[in-house]
């Protein structure tokens, strides 16, 4: 793993402090995920879900995240259920 991509796990700060928000504001889109690149948010979305919030967040741009490290606001490992 790379520097950059050490610094790149700041992104689950922002995830939990998005799912927070959220929460706080009583919005459906709790989860949050978010994909850092090179120190930079890639991609990111919320959902209700985190596999939904996962999809939407690659919907945005197909190819920037890949490479990058993904942070979730939650500790479960998003899945089909």
């Amino acid at each position: 793993m790379g520097f950059t991509n050490h610094i790149d796990l700041s992104g689950y700060a922002v995830a939990v402090e998005i799912s927070k928000t959220m929460t706080f504001l009583k919005d459906k889109r709790t989860e949050a995920v978010v994909i850092n690149k090179h120190t930079n948010p890639a991609v990111f979305a919320a959902r209700a879900n985190q596999l939904e919030a996962l999809k939407a967040a690659l919907t945005t741009d197909k190819k920037s995240p890949f490479g990058g490290v993904m942070c979730t606001s939650s500790k479960t490992y998003p899945r089909d259920s």
